[in-house]
């Protein structure tokens, strides 16, 4: 699966239809990330929420590294380094900042406020790296982010703005942009050199900043107190929901750009939920589907001149 130049999972039955492979793609890498949140949550009662990342981050980057060394020979030592570099920010920065700031405002803040990136990509990315602006990308990612909202707060019943969680909601915040940042400027290298290098070297840069937090903050102690039920949804979180996931959405966003990406990411907590409901049995409430219908139409408003150019040349 990580073969370069580009490879899709639906190539073997839609050749020649590059763009609409990229979408398929993209929306499998959201579909497992939204599959690790049960996961998540279980083996956030075991581990510290920095060591839980360092090892999830860890175990991907052992599983996809030995792939980039392969295959991505034609990666320049400059796009490596500077791949590493963007991954201390946008994996080991981000990570610290998400950890804080769930500390003091909560995980429904947290949820909230991971889901502004789309939004702050779409007005920055034409900015810093000459993206092309579409109204309708910022417009499609507001109305996203309102339906991310209506399930994340359960129709705005279990979320309020205070002075209690206004540090927090700073860390989240301050995490988004950097996520972006991150996303915008690792754009020009998966052009270059592709998703999977891209997706190793930043990884690599940025396990190392978790690694460090985690040795600073907690230790790895808590290693010992994990069963083998615990491991086995450990790799299944870092292999497929980290390196497959991550790999996808790099080399969706060469394809397609960052502000058309970014904004299937409201798919996420939709399918989380959902995979929630189907496997462990967790109730679905109707300010679900009342979002996930939003996050449909922010899907739509952001595709639909792809798909009119789909439909016309079918």
């Amino acid at each position: 699966m990580f073969f370069e130049p580009e490879f899709s999972s639906l190539s073997f039955f839609m050749p020649g239809e590059r763009k609409i492979r990229l979408y398929f793609d993209l929306i499998l890498a959201c579909l497992l990330w939204g599959s690790q949140h049960p996961f998540l949550r279980r083996l956030s009662l075991e581990l510290p929420p920095v060591l839980l990342n360092a090892t999830r981050f860890g175990i991907a980057l052992l599983c996809i590294l030995p792939f980039a060394l392969r295959y991505a020979t034609a990666m320049s030592f400059r796009d490596k380094l500077l791949s590493a570099f963007y991954g201390l920010f946008g994996i080991g920065l981000f990570g610290m900042l998400a950890v804080e700031g769930v500390r003091l405002a909560g995980a429904v803040h947290l949820s909230l406020f991971v889901n502004v990136h789309p939004v702050l990509s779409a007005c920055l990315a034409p900015l810093l790296i000459r993206e092309k602006f579409l109204p309708e990308k910022v417009w499609a990612s507001l109305i996203g982010l309102f339906g991310v909202a209506l399930i994340m707060t359960d129709g705005f019943q279990v979320f309020s703005f205070s002075d209690s969680t206004f540090a927090g909601d700073c860390f989240l915040l301050v995490g988004a942009l950097v996520f972006s940042v991150y996303t915008i400027y690792g754009k020009a290298i998966v052009r270059r050199a592709g998703g999977l290098g891209f997706t190793a070297y930043s990884m690599l840069g940025g396990t190392t900043a978790l690694c460090l937090g985690a040795s600073l903050v907690t230790g790895f102690a808590p290693f010992a107190e994990l069963s083998s039920a615990h491991w086995a949804e450990l790799l299944y979180v870092a292999v497929f929901t980290v390196a497959i996931a991550w790999w996808l959405w790099f080399r969706a966003i060469g394809g397609l750009g960052v502000s058309t990406a970014s904004i299937f990411v409201f798919i996420t907590p939709v399918s989380g939920v959902l995979f929630s409901a189907l496997f462990f049995g967790e109730q679905v409430r109707p300010w679900t589907w009342a979002g996930g219908a939003l996050v449909l139409t922010a899907l739509f408003v952001s595709v639909w001149r792809d798909l009119l150019k789909f439909l016309k040349a079918a």
